[in-house]
């Protein structure tokens, strides 16, 4: 039976469709008036007053803490370092006894003390038992004296490559950053040990958002985001259950760690897709981490470095494997030693759609120039996201209108359809994703319609938000300043 979805508007990146969506076979062979497009014989679904959008993508999400904090403790509310120290007392009272304490999403710049809190604050909450705060970035931990205890950390423990203990007078104060949060045992990661319904419960509130496809960074045996219980078998375990399309990108930094990761999601299930690896070059801006080419303006220091020639050994492997490689970049130095790499793997034959830059939050305009000259495309996931083009400018031609995606992603309709596409200024052309299959890996930004699944339909409805019932919300209708190589490039 033919299906006929009606409502006050279909809305694409091209803009307004229509009223109505037909459908057969779980495919859209129709948009239009609804007028036109009914028949007698139609099963109709009205969304009256509502619209209806193509589905989204979030390409860079940590999904398992994400699932994780849903029924875990947040920070990010907390207002002061006695509040923060209140809520988290309370949240450790309600566990079972001797369960480690570990909790989410504090932001010291919303505390009015303006500062971090340290293992002497922690203690006052959690005198008894191990306890782990993760900063909102998931790059700074605080670790209380039990915590600190129970992982072997003592003044005599030296800073890890990538990372850094706070000290005061010798003494690690609780303050973790960085590589150093893997310093913590494996019971005060954040998030694990994640049972599987949750991580389906969290998918599918993403789901429930209008999200059909996500990039998710999967952690494979180190920190800060990825020492989580074998991401990648958990990932594997759900595969038939996934509500959404999951393309995953392994947090690997051995060929050995990315072949195990790679193996255990490939060919598990269609809505599961290994894509490739990620690495770090730095931190974040407001962890102070972010590796910059001059101090920052409120603490001197100018972040940490993170990247290694073995990130570039495991970045050449993920190609090699058929992957892509997405590397962490906020400061302008790791901006700066990001693009060295990438120009190197390019030269060395990689293909340039396979190579992504997260982030990119401080660029200098000497880089953003440099990014112009030679033609580079960015395509942002979120407002500071960008996915770099490095093909030949020879092999390209023209660059295409400017343009920044302020949010998400789409995956649409049809290949090239972009929502909530505003001018941009920059100087280098920033392009929306063009891919309708939850790849992210087409930059093209050209259009090309094609059979179009339902599952990229969801229905946005008067008065829905993110909690409500079918009755309102979203639903799914599928299944449940440069320095100029100032480091030299980084031998691979």
């Amino acid at each position: 039976m033919r299906t006929v979805l009606t409502a006050g508007a279909i809305v694409s990146g091209k803009g307004h469709l229509g009223t109505a969506i037909a459908i057969e076979d779980e495919t859209i062979v129709d948009i239009g008036d609804a007028r036109v497009l009914r028949r007698p014989s139609d099963r109709v679904v009205a969304y009256d007053g509502g619209f209806v959008v193509p589905g989204f993508r979030d390409a860079h999400i940590h999904a398992i803490p994400y699932a994780a904090l849903l029924n875990g403790c947040s920070l990010k509310a907390a207002t002061s370092i006695d509040d923060l120290i209140t809520r988290l007392s309370a949240y450790a009272r309600s566990l079972p006894p001797g369960a480690p304490v570990v909790a989410s999403r504090f932001d010291d710049e919303s505390l009015v003390e303006k500062r971090l809190p340290t293992r002497q604050d922690l203690d006052r909450a959690v005198p008894d038992k191990p306890a782990v705060i993760y900063r909102y970035c998931g790059h700074i931990a605080v670790a209380n004296s039990a915590a600190l205890k129970a992982s072997g950390i003592t003044q005599g423990t030296p800073d890890p490559p990538g990372g850094a203990l706070d000290r005061e007078a010798g003494e690690p104060t609780g303050v973790l950053r960085e590589t150093a949060t893997g310093l913590v045992s494996g019971a005060l990661a954040r998030g694990a040990p994640l049972p599987a319904a949750n991580l389906i419960d969290g998918l599918t509130r993403l789901a429930g958002l209008g999200i059909t496809s996500i990039g998710a960074m999967v952690g494979y045996g180190e920190s800060p985001h990825e020492k989580l219980h074998a991401e990648s078998e958990l990932f594997r375990d759900i595969a038939a259950a996934l509500p959404l399309r999951v393309n995953a990108i392994s947090i690997a930094s051995t060929p050995g760690t990315l072949n195990a990761s790679a193996a255990a999601m490939t060919g598990a299930a269609d809505r599961l897709t290994w894509l490739g690896v990620k690495r770090f070059s730095d931190g974040s801006l407001g962890g102070h981490t972010a590796a910059m080419c001059s101090p920052f303006s409120d603490v001197d220091t100018m972040g940490t470095y993170r990247l290694t020639a073995d990130d570039v050994a495991v970045s050449r492997h993920s190609l090699a494997l058929g992957g892509m490689v997405a590397i962490h970049a906020i400061g302008d130095r790791a901006v700066d030693d990001v693009l060295n790499v990438f120009e190197d793997l390019v030269a060395g034959g990689a293909n340039p759609a396979d190579l992504r830059m997260e982030h990119v939050s401080v660029a200098s305009p000497q880089l953003v120039a440099r990014f112009a000259e030679t033609g580079h495309r960015c395509r942002p996931a979120r407002i500071s996201r960008f996915r770099i083009n490095m093909a030949p400018k020879a092999a390209r031609g023209p660059p295409p209108t400017m343009g920044l995606s302020v949010s998400i992603d789409v995956a649409s309709w049809h290949h090239g359809c972009r929502l909530f596409r505003q001018p941009c200024g920059a100087a280098a052309p920033f392009v929306g994703n063009g891919s309708g299959d939850g790849s992210s890996r087409n930059q093209s930004g050209s259009g090309s319609d094609r059979p179009r699944s339902t599952r990229h339909v969801h229905h946005r409805c008067r008065n829905g938000d993110a909690g409500a019932s079918t009755d309102g919300g979203w639903k799914p209708s599928g299944p449940g300043g440069d320095r100029s190589r100032h480091a030299g490039r980084i031998a691979g």
